[in-house]
């Protein structure tokens, strides 16, 4: 094995375990932090040391809109809720039937419905506020053993 095949895999084992491991909600927005790290291990039967100083600076938190759609399944049973019974069954019934015959396409629509339902579920939108943690950035200097 190379040293660029074991220096590739050793990182990518690093990459999957710290995405599993990073705990975002521990950092404090707005802290840095110096980081001095010293990774040493085996590939296979052969050994790779890693040393590297780093700058983590953590962004403040803050807060962004966002848009949001009604739920499909609910405005879909309030839709069909307006139907009368039987010709709500025989949607019920026969859509996914209608829909699997096709090869997973809905049937064909007037466009002009179809554009009138566009802009009624624009019309439907919402802006809500989410709260956002602050981004992460690394500044890093590395010395391979």
């Amino acid at each position: 094995m190379n040293k660029a095949e074991i220096t590739a895999v050793t990182w990518a084992a690093l990459e999957s375990i710290a995405k599993k491991q990073c705990r975002r909600d521990a950092l404090a927005a707005g802290a840095e932090y110096d980081v001095g790290l010293r990774i040493s291990g085996e590939v296979g039967e052969t050994s790779c040391d890693f040393q590297a100083e780093a700058h983590v600076a953590v962004n403040h938190d803050g807060v962004r809109l966002a848009s949001q759609a009604p739920p499909i399944p609910q405005l879909t049973a309030y839709l069909l809720g307006l139907l009368p019974k039987a010709k709500r069954e025989n949607v019920l019934k026969t859509l996914p039937e209608i829909f699997a015959a096709a090869d997973n396409r809905l049937p064909d629509v007037d466009a002009g419905l179809v554009d009138a339902a566009q802009q009624m579920l624009d019309r439907l939108r919402s802006k809500i506020q989410q709260h956002v943690h602050g981004s992460i950035s690394v500044a890093y200097r590395m010395d391979e053993g």
